[in-house]
């Protein structure tokens, strides 16, 4: 029973069933009364990877801006083989604060695009593009987030992104660089 286990757990992991992705960051407090630079966070970036695609990396990127101490702005790009992966609207999205309180997205604007693949995969799978007819679409959206005094939550912000068989997390954590702190 042990060796069907053993051999179950390492098919799983060669058929690509893997749901669930997080990319995270430790990074600077962000600043508010400082200019869009020190209000920015770092990007995050889940890399998906297709076979149909030849392997290609698809790199679902996120970012956010401190707007004010109530508002915190998102920037996030999809990329995907099939347009309703690229669009927003598609998945439950929401962004848990650092008391692990859920906020809803407010003010989303998205755009859905198909991307022609020669600016995406390597010389070598421009031919094997043409014989398939394989596309790529690119979805970007920005957001909004709102909460009395969300900036004094922000030392954890999570952006979720979740539907049938997948969830993607971006996990920014602000902590204070350890050698200024001792100056």
């Amino acid at each position: 029973m042990v060796k069907w286990l053993a051999l179950g757990a390492v098919l799983a992991g060669l058929t690509g069933c893997r749901s669930h992705w997080t990319a995270e960051v430790i990074q600077p407090p962000l600043v508010l009364e400082a200019g869009k630079t020190a209000r920015t966070s770092m990007p995050l970036t889940i890399v998906m990877r297709d076979v149909e695609l030849r392997y290609a990396p698809l790199r679902n990127t996120a970012y956010y801006v401190v707007v004010s101490r109530d508002r915190f702005r998102f920037h996030l790009t999809l990329w995907h083989k099939f347009e309703a992966m690229s669009d927003i609207r598609t998945w439950d999205a929401w962004v848990e604060d650092g008391n692990g309180v859920r906020h809803d997205l407010e003010e989303v604007s998205d755009q859905v695009t198909q991307v022609d693949l020669d600016d995406v995969l390597p010389v070598r799978g421009r031919t094997w593009r043409r014989a398939t007819g394989a596309v790529l679409y690119r979805g970007i959206a920005d957001f909004t987030i709102y909460a009395r005094d969300l900036f004094a939550t922000g030392h954890r912000v999570t952006l979720v992104l979740r539907r049938p068989h997948y969830e993607y997390r971006y996990v920014w954590r602000s902590e204070p660089d350890p050698e200024t702190a001792e100056n």
